[in-house]
């Protein structure tokens, strides 16, 4: 009786091991069913071995064997269980079928105690694949191998697109990997790739191709992947992407992109090299501006002058210890950045980045997108929190480009040290409050150390050092008096003390003025609800022990009163006014407005015509709603009290309609115009208007359009009528965003910054995507880079992507109508 039911145990792994290929709901069917009951339809010949005197046997299944478990067939000449080992080893015209599944091979052994198991020579179809193999192998729960791998997603008889693939691994979640890959359309190879992943991310093979006036010809091929390898193993990276880029006329670039976020380990690293290759402006035998690669050599001739340039730019934070008992976690962090040129990301860093590959989609760029990295910051720290305890430990050092008069000496040099920066701080509640108006007291208790180091010029001279040493302990009680009165009073006490050790009288003087003790109050009051409060808040902070004395406001280091009315309509608007008014002593008397700064106002409210008032809802990816039309303002304004005059007002204006069916299109995903107007009533000549323009169209299931503009007019006040200089807005409209016509934009007023166009089209598996895009741009030309050019430049980007494996990745994705990120009707 053990033996039979070890028999039966056995061959339940077995077409367990074989419905892998299975879909998710007649997978799961099968496990409910494996402890079910087995049953031999079909076989010749039954027999039981036993092995030696002990309790081993075999048990052996011959002749035309058929075996049913639930929906699962298992076909075989013959069948051996070790009903000790939990071996099977089945092999003659073996098949296993389920629904319209199928898995076929000469031959298959299997571990049932492992859960591993391999079918020779094996053919499998199941949806949405069919694979063919010389061996495919279960190493492990869900992970599987298959060797020199026949692999489509195409039902025909004769598939219009396939892979062939040396080693092919199958992971959980449909992800696959496979090495040395060959795509074949019909019979034609296309595409080779020495490695090629799939996840529900998609493919991540991004292939563009663009020309310019800067670059020349280029090609941009980026690979992003995803390592399901890496769930096993708590440093390895679990995503990246590997780039490549060609360009005729700057050279090229090679770097790759590792990534981890997981709770006790998040890091980014950002490596790549470039060859580049210095450029200068020239015109051609028509009179044409052009840009070349050849440049003025030291001998007189003009050739290529090429420079090998890199950057190393990480990100890393881990958790040292985290115990949920104790309510703690110490980790530690550290951030670096290093370039062997300032215009490196100038240069190579505006690259097509889609945020994802299964559709291709992206942002358009406004603006260049990387200036010159003039300033780098290096980072690293230790933290540990416990409860109401923090204590941080950072050391941060800041570098400058800079320039020297032979260009192989320029470099990345210190300018700022802060080694190292100690923090404590302790929070604890002395009272606990209760139901009346008294809500508690609680007590801060805060330390700051940090040694600071300031260098100048390209060898880091140092030029002052100095300490600084911060501690206090603050009291603060709360009080509720009525729902609508709020009052927090505070007090403590606190030492400053600064030093520096070096011999510079004016710096000594100022380390003994900052050096004193102190008690300081902060003081809150509020009255009113959240719908309309007024609220006050009162600091003064008070010195003794003085090592050097304040000429200006001698003990009152500081003394100010900020005074604010607030209308938090939430979700709706949010309206707000304040001021702070200076109650320090001055040696000579002020006026009443002198001591009183801006009066900062700022208004912002959205409404949207189908759901009345919200607030944040037109996120840079919104897709809470599927439909929506509605406007917004936002509006920030300055008046200086002092002057009595307006100082500065910014307002933001946008209109958004998306999600909607329209005549000749299949939805309009996004229509959106933006306006930002700054007045500067001070200064005129910072004043301007900013004009944008964005829409996304599906014209069909599998065609998409995508336009975005962007302008600024610096002298908008010409379109007044009484303006010597006046010039008709739509007059200069028009031809101020003509991308085509360079001489039609010369003397604007109106500015385009940008124009981007785009069209998709769905191939199957694959997008197709052309675009043109207009955007300013600044290049640095000559031998050693110190010319400087800006134009309006034009792009033409072709791109090809191969979305994904079809069925594999996220449900629907394969089919474009079907994108999940549509702010659509469905």
């Amino acid at each position: 009786m053990f033996q039979r039911l070890a028999a039966i145990r056995g061959l339940s792994a077995a077409i367990l091991f074989c419905s892998f290929w299975v879909s998710s709901p007649i997978g799961a069917q099968n496990n409910q069913n494996g402890n079910g009951a087995i049953e031999i339809i079909r076989a010749s010949e039954a027999e039981y071995v036993t092995v030696g005197e002990g309790d081993e046997g075999i048990f052996i299944l011959r002749g035309g064997i058929i075996v049913r478990s639930g929906m699962a067939y298992l076909r075989a000449e013959t069948v051996k269980i070790n009903t000790r080992t939990g071996e099977i080893f089945g092999e003659g015209k073996v098949s296993f079928e389920a629904g319209e599944n199928r898995l076929s091979g000469e031959k298959f052994y299997f571990d049932n105690k492992h859960s591993a198991g391999v079918v020779y020579s094996s053919r499998a179809a199941a949806d949405p694949f069919f694979l063919s193999g010389s061996v495919i192998k279960q190493i492990e729960t869900n992970r599987y191998i298959a060797r020199d791998a026949f692999f489509t997603t195409c039902d025909e008889k004769y598939p219009h697109y396939y892979f062939k693939a040396k080693k092919l691994w199958i992971y959980k979640n449909n992800e696959i990997a496979a090495i040395s890959a060959i795509y074949y359309v019909g019979q034609t190879p296309v595409f080779y790739w020495p490695l090629l992943l799939q996840s529900d991310t998609g493919t991540g093979v991004i292939t563009q191709y663009g020309n310019n006036l800067t670059r020349g010809h280029f090609l941009q091929n980026t690979w992003n992947f995803s390592n399901p390898a890496a769930e096993k193993n708590q440093f390895t990276p679990k995503k990246g992407k590997l780039m490549f880029d060609w360009y005729e006329k700057t050279g090229y670039l090679f770097g790759t992109v590792l990534q981890r976020d997981d709770p006790d380990l998040k890091y980014t690293f950002d490596l790549a090299i470039s060859n580049f290759k210095a450029r200068r402006t020239t015109t051609d035998s028509t009179g044409t501006t052009v840009v070349t690669n050849q440049v003025l050599q030291p001998d007189g001739s003009y050739g290529t002058s090429e420079y090998f340039w890199y950057k190393v730019r990480a990100d890393v934070k881990g958790n040292l210890h985290r115990s949920l008992k104790d309510d703690s976690v110490t980790s530690a962090y550290a951030r670096f950045q290093h370039y062997k040129h300032r215009n490196f990301e100038l240069e190579f860093g505006e690259r097509y980045e889609p945020d994802m590959t299964l559709n291709a989609i992206y942002r358009p760029r406004f603006t260049q997108q990387t200036l010159q990295t003039n300033i780098l910051n290096w980072e690293a720290g230790i933290t540990h929190t416990s409860k109401d305890t923090q204590i941080s430990l950072r050391a941060i050092r800041q570098l400058a480009w800079y320039q020297a008069s032979n260009d192989a000496d320029s470099k990345y040099a210190p300018i700022y040290d802060l080694s190292p920066e100690l923090t404590v701080s302790h929070r604890t509640y002395l009272v606990r409050g209760s139901e009346g108006f008294f809500k508690g007291i609680m007590n801060r208790i805060h330390l700051n150390s940090q040694f600071s180091r300031y260098y100048r010029d390209i060898n880091s001279v140092p030029v002052k050092a100095f300490m600084r040493n911060d501690l206090f302990d603050q009291v603060s009680f709360y009080f509720a008096f009525l729902p609508w009165i709020n009052f927090v009073p505070s007090a403590g006490l606190g030492t400053q003390y600064n030093y520096t050790d070096l011999d510079d009288p004016l710096l000594r003087r100022e380390m003994a003025r900052q050096t004193y003790g102190y008690l300081f109050t902060n003081n809150t009051l509020r009255i009113g609800y959240p719908l309309l409060y007024a609220q006050g808040v009162h600091v003064r902070r008070y010195s003794f022990a003085d090592q050097g004395q304040d000429l200006t406001f001698n003990h009152d280091r500081a003394h100010a009163v900020t005074a604010s009315v607030v209308s938090d309509l939430n979700p709706y608007a949010l309206i707000s006014f304040s001021a702070t008014r200076d109650l320090r002593p001055y040696p000579i008397p002020l006026k009443e407005q002198e001591r009183w700064s801006d009066l900062l106002s700022r208004t912002q409210a959205d409404y949207d015509f189908i759901r009345g008032f919200t607030v944040n809802l037109y996120g840079l990816n919104q897709r809470k709603y599927n439909h929506f039309n509605g406007v917004g303002i936002l509006n920030n304004a300055a008046y200086s009290i002092q002057f009595d005059t307006m100082n500065t007002n910014d307002f933001q204006f946008y209109y958004r309609l998306g999600g909607y069916r329209l005549p000749l299109m299949r939805e309009l995903t996004l229509f959106k115009i933006t306006s930002t107007y700054r007045h500067n009533f001070i200064n005129i000549a910072e004043s301007n208007l900013r004009l944008g323009f964005e829409t996304d169209i599906q014209l069909h299931d599998f065609w998409r359009l995508r336009l975005a503009l962007n302008s600024i007019a610096d002298q908008f006040e010409r379109y007044q009528s009484v303006n010597p200089a006046h010039v008709p807005f739509f007059d200069d409209l028009v031809k101020s965003l003509n991308p085509f016509d360079p001489n039609a934009r010369n003397n604007r007023i109106l500015n385009m910054e940008s124009f981007f166009a785009s069209i998709e089209h769905d191939l199957h598996k694959w997008l197709l995507r052309i675009s043109f895009a207009s955007n300013r741009r600044t290049i640095y030309t000559g031998t050693y880079l110190r010319d400087r050019t800006s134009f309006l430049e034009q792009t033409v980007f072709i791109s090809f992507t191969l979305k994904d494996l079809g069925g594999l990745g996220l449900p629907y994705t394969e089919v474009y109508r079907y994108n999940p990120t549509d702010a659509g009707i469905r």
